[in-house]
């Protein structure tokens, strides 16, 4: 396929801020790069993906069944800021939120209490993107398989084959951004240690040189699971 000299420019730009945006985050860290990271980085490392999947698991159906009633119930749209608004308020707020609840349950600094916290601050990513990924494809789909007699957990069934791409972005958000969270961590669960949690208390203890190298292997993982996804995303589309 063949661009005009306009979409040409506007692919130029978007290289530019991409590679700028890219540069911005890791160039100074590759010229600040420190000590490499422990072996004990590399076991919280394992172990907070752990949880993230264990988390994402029980993120995705429910994101599934919400986002698609969102997408198409009348009352959905008033229901959204139920769901979306910790996304608006800082996780630290979020675990303050949580403690009455983990306190009661004696859970504080426990597995649970992680995945509890991960699964908080990643439904809505999840929730929004299927929300918005069931609503571009209309109510056509819908009225046809209900004409066919397709009803209940089976037509949502149709709308998830049809978009593969939203499942696979829903899948990769909200594992990152359970992967990723502290603020929560930081009220409810500092221990075991998490990666946000082992970066902001060696952060504290040694300052910036000491966390850059395992802050630059993070940076790297992502990279790799966001080409993978890109990769199967092709692939699927195919």
């Amino acid at each position: 396929m063949v661009y005009g000299g306009a979409m040409d420019r506007i692919l130029l730009i978007a290289v530019i801020v991409s590679v700028a945006y890219f540069l911005l985050l890791s160039l100074p860290a590759v010229v600040m790069f420190g000590a490499a990271p422990s072996s004990s980085f590399f076991r919280i490392v394992a172990s907070t993906a752990t949880y993230a999947t264990a988390s994402s698991l029980i993120v995705l159906p429910v994101s599934f069944i919400v986002g698609f009633a969102l997408a198409f119930r009348p009352s959905g749209s008033y229901m959204t800021p139920l769901i979306l608004f910790s996304t608006a308020i800082p996780h630290t707020a979020i675990g303050i939120l949580l403690a009455p609840i983990v306190f009661s349950l004696k859970i504080t600094d426990t597995a649970t209490s992680i995945v509890l916290g991960m699964f908080v601050v990643s439904l809505p990513i999840g929730v929004g993107v299927m929300r918005a990924s069931f609503a571009a494809q209309g109510v056509e789909l819908e009225e046809f398989l209900r004409s066919m007699g397709v009803r209940g957990m089976r037509l949502q069934w149709f709308y998830l084959r049809a978009s593969p791409t939203s499942v696979l972005l829903a899948a990769l958000l909200s594992w990152f951004r359970a992967f990723s969270e502290l603020g929560v961590f930081l009220i409810v669960a500092q221990r075991p240690q998490t990666v946000g949690v082992y970066i902001f208390e060696e952060f504290l203890r040694s300052g910036p040189t000491a966390v850059v190298s395992a802050s630059l292997v993070l940076l790297a993982v992502a990279m790799m699971l966001t080409l993978v996804t890109l990769v199967l995303e092709r692939a699927g589309s195919t």
